[in-house]
């Protein structure tokens, strides 16, 4: 199915740097003057906004660092866990919305139909990929690390992960047509970036993170 690059600029947009947030107390000693010892009384010791809907203000009135969160009615929760050099494929969620948080070690998140951007996120770091956009991750780190991946949207449209063409092609070679097959009837599907529609299986699916 057809897809869409985002610049770099609008991307950027979407992406949490850990370095960057100011922990919840911190905000509220600077803009009420609450002591960060009273805030601790009430709430764990850091705490940070990343993500939330738009006109949905953080507990101190700012606007949350990414605009997000309102992409449908349920989300599912994943941990992707890959050693060194290993990721998903180049994929697109075409209704739903993904979004990556490094809890260790460090990713590299591409995206574009050839995965022609990238940025690298360290621990904590977040970025949210709107629906209809090629993308995948690798773990760049010399080491085993995970990503927790968060997928949102409406129950009628989880099953909406679509591989570029390519990937199909490697499935045959290695593991042969039957297998791809078989892959194709649990719902995913290798048309990302190509003009033709994707068939959308009504009813209760599970999000996955690809």
């Amino acid at each position: 199915m057809k897809t869409h690059t985002p610049t770099p600029e609008v991307m950027m947009k979407r992406v949490v740097r850990y370095r960057d947030l100011k922990p919840v107390k911190d905000q509220f000693m600077e803009k009420d003057g609450i002591p960060a010892g009273a805030y601790a009384a009430i709430a764990a010791d850091r705490t940070f906004i990343l993500m939330g809907p738009k006109g949905l203000l953080s507990a101190t009135g700012e606007d949350p660092p990414v605009i997000g969160g309102d992409g449908g009615e349920v989300f599912t929760l994943n941990i992707a866990t890959c050693p060194p050099g290993n990721g998903s494929p180049l994929h697109a969620h075409h209704y739903t919305c993904e979004t990556f948080f490094c809890l260790n070690g460090r990713f590299k998140v591409c995206w574009g139909d050839r995965g022609e951007h990238n940025i690298i996120l360290e621990p904590f770091d977040m970025i949210a990929v709107p629906p209809g956009v090629t993308r995948n991750f690798t773990n760049v780190s010399d080491a085993e690390a995970s990503l927790l991946v968060t997928v949102q949207g409406n129950r009628d449209r989880f099953r909406d992960v679509d591989n570029i063409p390519e990937v199909a092609e490697r499935v045959e070679r290695e593991f042969g047509p039957e297998v791809r097959r078989k892959i194709e009837q649990k719902g995913l599907t290798f048309t990302a970036g190509l003009d033709i529609p994707l068939p959308i299986d009504k009813g209760s699916t599970v999000g996955i993170a690809c």
